[in-house]
C-alpha cells in the first residue's frame, strides 16, 4: 500500500492500466514492442510478482509462456 500511495492515492487512477498493467486488454497490448520483463532480486515487489507466477507455475499457459521467453531471449542472443 505504501508503493501504492507514493504513486498515486486516487482508486480510479489505481484501476487504469497504465498504472496497472494486468488490467489491460488484449487492444490495449497490441503493436508493443518485443518486451521481457523479470523480477529484479533485490526488487522490493519481488515477492508480490513471485507470488502471483508461483502460483502459476506448473500450468500450461505459463509453461508455454517460459518457452517462449526462453526463445526470445535466445533469438536476441544470436545476433
Amino acid at each position: 500500500m505504501w508503493f501504492w500511495n507514493q504513486y498515486t492515492t486516487s482508486e480510479c487512477d489505481r484501476r487504469q492500466s497504465t498504472a496497472s498493467p494486468l488490467r489491460a486488454d488484449r487492444e490495449q497490448l497490441t503493436d508493443l514492442p518485443a518486451t521481457m520483463i523479470l523480477n529484479g532480486e533485490a526488487d522490493v515487489l519481488r515477492d508480490e510478482g513471485e507470488e502471483v507466477l508461483n502460483s502459476l507455475d506448473q500450468t500450461k499457459a505459463c509453461r508455454a509462456a517460459m518457452d517462449v521467453s526462453v526463445d526470445w531471449v535466445n533469438r536476441k542472443n544470436e545476433c
